[in-house]
C-alpha cells in the first residue's frame, strides 16, 4: 500500500481549463478530503496522479453524464443571468 498504482512516464498529463475557484476548490478538496481518506485507509505515498485518474475513471464508470450536463447548464444559466444584469 505504498508504491503508486502507476509510474509517472505511465501517466499522460493534460490541461484543465477551469475557473481558479473551482480548481481552489478541487486541489483542496483532492488534499483534504481524498488524500486524508485515502491515507486513514492505510495507503502511503499518495500522488495526485493516482486521485485525478481515480477521480478521472469515477465520472467514466459510473455515467454521471447527467450530472455533469446539469452542472454544465447551471453554469450557463448562472453566466446568461449575470450577463443581463
Amino acid at each position: 500500500m505504498t508504491d503508486s498504482a502507476f509510474s509517472y512516464e505511465a501517466a499522460k498529463q493534460r490541461p484543465f481549463y477551469a475557473r481558479e475557484a473551482t480548481i481552489e476548490d478541487f486541489d483542496s478538496w483532492l488534499k483534504y478530503e481524498l488524500e486524508r481518506e485515502l491515507n486513514q485507509q492505510g495507503y502511503q505515498n499518495i500522488v495526485v496522479r493516482e486521485m485525478t485518474d481515480a477521480l478521472l475513471r469515477t465520472v467514466v464508470e459510473e455515467d454521471l453524464v447527467d450530472e455533469v450536463a446539469e452542472r454544465f447548464e447551471q453554469a450557463r444559466e448562472s453566466a446568461s443571468l449575470e450577463s443581463t444584469e
